[in-house]
């Protein structure tokens, strides 16, 4: 296997199966004796710059696990409408109420606030000013534009 690349990934289990993996990890293997050193290969981009170390998703608790899936979606698709069953996984298994998949302010708090513990950064494309209010609708401001949410 020297010189092959492998990848390990990890699936979340809230009760159910995850739609998107959580985290996927590349490591080079290198010559016989030598430690595994996590790499970038040209082409991968992990989130947020970081590179997590080999079989830290093993250790992930449900509501990091559900966390990064969250990170990952919205830092890969942006606000969208497709990814609400990954945003209800990580209200749901982080207590907050409600359990509706809109990643209002409350739930941006959360999940940074979750990320810390694994840690992994936030996503800059998280918006913590999105309250996804019924009354400012989807505004670009309070919330993506319905364009972006329903692509």
């Amino acid at each position: 296997m020297k010189g092959d690349w492998i990848m390990i990934g990890a699936v979340a289990k809230l009760g159910i199966v995850a739609a998107a993996a959580i985290t996927a990890y590349v490591v080079k293997v290198k010559s016989a004796g030598a430690a595994n050193t996590p790499t970038n290969p040209a082409g991968i981009v992990p989130v947020a710059g970081v590179v997590p170390t080999p079989g830290a998703a093993a250790n992930l608790s449900p509501v990091q696990a559900a966390a990064s899936a969250m990170n990952v979606a919205i830092d890969m698709n942006g606000y969208r409408k497709r990814d609400q069953a990954i945003y209800k996984s990580f209200q749901s298994a982080a207590g907050l109420s409600p359990v509706d998949g809109f990643p209002g302010s409350d739930t941006a708090l959360a999940l940074g606030q979750i990320l810390k513990t694994i840690p992994l950064p936030l996503s800059p494309k998280v918006n913590s000013a999105y309250t996804f209010s019924s009354s400012t609708g989807f505004d670009g401001v309070h919330a993506p534009t319905s364009a972006q949410w329903n692509s």
